[in-house]
């Protein structure tokens, strides 16, 4: 029928362009196209069948780039089925409960002070000794593991240790009372279990393996390193928020509604203050010097969260309001 239609100039010119249109694109559109260029021929027919061929060819071109991609992400994720393996044939992680609980100890840089903890408050808390290696195994084990079974692993391994050594601590901050009450209402567990189930999703855009930025940048056609440091820049945030509520339940509403609300704004605040003094923009161009109060101002307001102390609160929005009036009155000059 293509090679006949439109042989004869009287025919090709006797046919309606919406006829061409619907044989240029229900046959062969390739053949429609080589007859079209060795007779001379345009048109609204010719047209219909170099639209056809090109999604023809982007179709081709999908399939060839999405098989390409597939198999390269296929090694990989072989290639990480290996370490994971690794770890779990040969023990290792049934190790790292052992070794969290036996390094959660203070490191003073001059010394212990009487009663506990550093001198001058100087140092790292065991507490925070304990969090931070429990952050760095969930990392290492949750790496091109699913969510759901990166939590599980992280939870039988390092939940037990975590729940132990939540009481104590709080029972220092806060109180025996209030410890108690906190416990009874397995605060301990929720708290605990909270801050694996954050890392154990954070796992998947940690380096070196960061699984979500691998398919990301495949997906995008960009680079896997770039696209996981951009990732990690991001996600920032989330990296800090589950040790910040290890040492204020408050912001997993636990305690008084005004202390659950102050602590949640506090944290929003200081956040967006992290955040404009990274991106160098609060409502305009910061300068350098307010970028660096802004920084102040966000470790001020997350150590008010932590010690609930008025001092660090006025400081940080002291910090945080000097670049915001600024930007302000300059807005109101111009």
């Amino acid at each position: 029928v293509i090679f006949s239609f439109g042989s004869q100039e009287s025919d090709a010119d006797s046919a309606t362009p919406s006829m061409k249109q619907v044989l240029a694109v229900s046959c062969n559109p390739f053949t429609y196209l080589q007859r079209a260029k060795t007779i001379g021929e345009t048109g609204a027919g010719v047209q219909a069948a170099q639209s056809a061929s090109d999604w023809i060819f982007s179709i081709r071109n999908a399939l060839r780039v999405g098989g390409r991609q597939g198999a390269e992400f296929a090694v990989t994720l072989a290639t990480i089925e290996v370490v994971v393996q690794v770890l779990t044939i040969t023990g290792v992680g049934n190790k790292f409960a052992y070794m969290i609980e036996t390094l959660a100890k203070d490191i003073c840089l001059f010394g212990a002070a009487v009663g506990g903890g550093c001198a001058y408050y100087i140092g790292l808390d065991g507490f925070f000794v304990a969090l931070l290696l429990t952050a760095v195994c969930c990392a290492i084990l949750g790496m091109g593991m699913p969510t759901t079974a990166a939590y599980v692993l992280l939870a039988i391994l390092g939940g037990p240790v975590l729940i132990q050594l939540v009481g104590p601590e709080l029972t220092h901050v806060y109180g025996a009372e209030w410890a108690k009450e906190f416990v009874a209402a397995k605060g301990d567990r929720v708290a605990a279990h909270m801050f694996i189930f954050y890392f154990a999703i954070l796992s998947a855009i940690t380096p070196p393996v960061a699984i979500a930025s691998l398919v990301a940048a495949k997906l995008a056609g960009a680079s896997y390193f770039k696209t996981s440091m951009m990732s990690l820049r991001f996600a920032i945030v989330g990296f800090i928020v589950p040790f910040l509520f290890m040492f204020d339940p408050a912001l997993l509403t636990f305690g008084h509604p005004l202390r659950v609300a102050l602590s949640a704004s506090m944290t929003l605040l200081g956040f967006i203050a992290f955040s404009a003094g990274t991106q160098g923009w609060l409502l305009g161009r910061l300068y350098k010097y307010e970028r660096l109060l802004l920084f102040v101002c966000f470790i001020t307001f997350i150590l008010f969260v932590i010690f609930f102390s008025f001092t660090m609160l006025m400081a940080g929005l002291v910090c945080g309001g000097i670049p915001l009036f600024r930007q302000i009155r300059d807005k109101r000059r111009a």
